[in-house]
């Protein structure tokens, strides 16, 4: 179970991410219980703010427990202003799912394109998901026909992927 989405102002202080953390961290728990992983899903405002000189998606990772996952929607952390490589490098084996999308950069989602065709380095971000279980092909909007932006995706992926270049 991942929770996909809390508001930009929830994000702005350590006291607010430290209570995130803890419910997260408690929902991890109970979950395991169950057998059910939970996580958390970022947007670009985990990136956008600083905590404690760091991004507060990074300030948030270092206090989840063991249980708790990321899942790592690559094309927000580049629209947040960071390196989407760095940051799965800095998160390292929390990250076990991450989003693959691609387009402008900016916060206009139906400007989103599909893999390959926009400013995200996608294999370079794929690489840098050193404990990767899951990439997700997706657009939070899209301009044109849905299911054809996937298909070019998936194309996409799986051309670069069968010549070889690719793991």
């Amino acid at each position: 179970m991942i929770d996909p989405y809390l508001p930009a102002e929830h994000w702005q202080s350590a006291g607010d991410i430290q209570a995130t953390a803890a419910k997260l961290n408690a929902a991890a728990k109970k979950g395991a219980e169950y057998g059910i992983r939970v996580g958390y899903h970022n947007h670009a405002w985990e990136l956008e703010s600083t905590i404690e000189g760091q991004t507060a998606l990074e300030y948030f990772a270092g206090l989840l427990d063991p249980e708790l996952v990321l899942e790592v929607d690559t094309y927000w952390v580049a629209v947040g202003g960071q390196d989407p490589v760095d940051i799965l490098t800095k998160l390292g084996d929390r990250v076990k799912f991450i989003h693959i999308k691609d387009g402008p950069l900016n916060r206009d989602t139906k400007a989103q394109q599909p893999a390959g065709q926009g400013k995200i380095a996608v294999w370079e971000v794929i690489g840098a998901a050193k404990s990767l279980e899951v990439g997700v092909v997706e657009f939070d909007d899209y301009s044109g026909d849905i299911f054809e932006g996937i298909a070019e995706s998936l194309a996409y992926l799986n051309a670069e992927a069968s010549e070889g270049s690719r793991a």
